[in-house]
């Protein structure tokens, strides 16, 4: 063996003692051989994994950080924090660092891959495909390159398309278990769930320790899964070794596991455990979010709409569907988008796109709530045109289209200004009932209210406060649907939804579990099935887990929650 063969080989040392189980030693070699080459790409590659898996990626940030002191023009110094900043969930300090790594050095297969997963994340999948088109196009042989597109198209809610680049991704390295777990995601987006079962299984074979692998069989439980590898995923998670990410789904999947099996309590304590690690990556304060919510009610007042009565377009074509997360928002899509005339067109982020580039429109360049007085009739006009002009790209020839992004509640009066005529659906369910099944969800865009049940609270009472501003100032606006209805009654919703929506009654709007459209939401397995009720009332089996959330909900939480009826977590 050659010295510089061996040099080569040797820096891989760390990532095997890593492997090893080794993780503290693995660490300190890479600081050695840090000292012998400093700023040596793939060392630093490894140290980031390394303390990414430990939890300690803030430790490689503070590194990175102070060796771009001494070197500011070092691409692989910044390559290195990008790919940490993004391993921690901060994704724009991420991007900029990227970036800054292609612009010293262009052309880096790393960064770029890097700079696309980072947009996709930010939402900007454009962007995101741009970059992944460019590693392809630079290295045609690179599996990663394939996989990551795929994951790309996988967020833009295109299944299909995703499964074409995994398995070209796979073509030409089958030992990815990624590749087989992206290909089972997009199985189950389509509805079919038996060869997402096999991809997952496949993926799993490859990689056993694979948590995204576990977790997604975990929710595919329903259909013929028992509580897969419940005992060697604890096992596993004793051992340690995982990233926070990982961890993080597997207190999830353990979670679902055990309370689907009737142990409620051992459930709830690992969905705790959980949460608390899903929250900690986040840098949130709830009195920003008062601020912005009060912000809104202010600027969105009666005066406003007399003042702007008859603007924007008359255009019906758009059905915004809105609500807290987990409040039916998909399972009433499902209805709409099952008839004939509809296409469904998921949670799309055009009218928040809009918000943030609201300064650009207005003279005094206020942005979002405060510049929507000094929006003209025009504009209004001008921007509900661009905004449907978006929605016909992939709708063709749809009379409607829904755009089903729960958070809108937030930009009714938006909506409002920009299609006066459109259907607005509000779909509500009980409050409890609401946050717990939030809680139970790891979510892959910003919900970092969602992991603390006291913050889970405070927001619900946020949302409730701008519901009631919206049916102050826009009455009879809304067109209401309650999920615990829709469950006892789901023939007779069903026809309101589609009578509200100026639709003629079709029998395929009843079977919407039969539809082949892709879904891409917390809900994506339920809306495969018929309408069950297991889920109301459910959060009565863990009224004494809940309490800080009750307590945070105050006047909203039900009657119930001050009784001794119900304290029973075992069910």
């Amino acid at each position: 063996m050659t010295l510089k063969l061996f040099k080569q080989r040797i820096l891989f040392l760390p990532l095997f003692l890593q492997r090893r189980k080794w993780p503290w030693l693995a660490e300190k070699l890479c600081y050695f051989f840090l000292r012998l080459q400093p700023n040596h790409p793939e060392l630093l590659h490894q140290l980031v994994r390394i303390l990414a898996v430990r939890g300690q990626t803030g430790k490689v940030i503070r590194f990175l950080r102070s060796s771009l002191q001494h070197s500011p023009d070092n691409p692989y110094l910044h390559s290195s924090l990008g790919s940490a900043l993004l391993s921690c969930q901060r994704f724009e300090d991420g991007v900029t660092h990227l970036r800054k790594a292609l612009e010293l050095k262009p052309k880096m297969i790393g960064p770029l891959l890097d700079l696309g997963n980072g947009l996709n994340q930010l939402g900007r999948k454009e962007s995101a495909m741009d970059c992944l088109r460019q590693v392809i196009t630079l290295e045609p042989t690179f599996a990663n390159g394939y996989y990551n597109m795929g994951t790309v198209l996988m967020a833009d809610n295109q299944p299909s398309a995703a499964i074409t680049y995994f398995e070209k991704a796979n073509r030409l390295n089958p030992n990815l278990a990624n590749v087989h777990i992206g290909m089972g995601n997009a199985f189950t987006q389509l509805g079919r769930f038996k060869e997402a079962e096999e991809s997952m299984l496949r993926g799993l074979a490859l990689e056993p320790r694979h948590a995204s692998a576990i977790c997604g069989l975990s929710q595919l439980k329903s259909r013929g899964q028992s509580s897969l590898h419940l005992e060697n995923l604890e096992k596993l998670l004793e051992e340690g070794h995982f990233s926070i990410f990982d961890q993080t789904i597997m207190h999830f999947s353990l979670a679902k596991a055990y309370m689907d099996m009737g142990k409620g309590e051992l459930g709830f304590n690992f969905l705790t455990r959980g949460n608390q690690l899903r929250r900690a990556i986040f840098h949130y304060e709830s009195n920003n979010d008062s601020a912005f919510f009060n912000r809104i009610i202010q600027s969105f007042d009666s005066h406003l709409f007399e003042q702007r009565k008859g603007c924007g377009s008359p255009s019906r074509v758009p059905i915004f569907i809105v609500g807290m997360p987990r409040s039916g928002t998909t399972l009433v899509e499902q209805i709409i988008a099952s008839h004939s005339q509809v296409f469904g067109a998921g949670e799309g982020e055009g009218l928040w796109h809009l918000t943030n580039e609201m300064a650009l429109l207005t003279k005094s360049k206020k942005g979002f709530p405060e510049g929507v007085g000094e929006i003209s009739q025009k504009q209004w006009h001008d921007l509900a045109l661009a905004y449907e002009g978006g929605l016909r790209v992939e709708a063709m020839d749809a009379e409607h289209v829904t755009d089903k992004m729960p958070h809108n509640f937030m930009n009714i009066g938006l909506i409002h200004l920009m299609f006066p005529n459109a259907v607005i659906i509000h779909c509500r369910r009980e409050p409890v009932d609401t946050c717990l099944s939030i809680y139970m969800q790891i979510f892959s865009g910003h919900h970092p209210y969602a992991y603390d049940l006291a913050e889970l609270g405070a927001h619900y009472r946020l949302y409730d406060g701008v519901m009631r501003h919206w049916r102050q100032v826009l009455p009879n606006r809304l067109l209401e649907v309650q999920y615990e209805q829709m469950v006892a009654e789901p023939e007779a919703m069903a026809r309101k939804i589609i009578s509200g929506c100026g639709l003629s009654w079709e029998d395929a709007c009843l079977d919407f579990h039969k539809s082949k459209r892709p879904v891409n939401t917390a809900s994506l397995i339920q809306v495969r099935q018929p309408i069950y009720n297991s889920s109301v009332g459910r959060w009565k089996k863990y009224q004494q887990q809940l309490k800080p959330l009750l307590d945070a909900l105050g006047p909203l939480a039900p009657e119930l929650a001050n009784r001794d009826e119900s304290q029973s977590t075992h069910g």
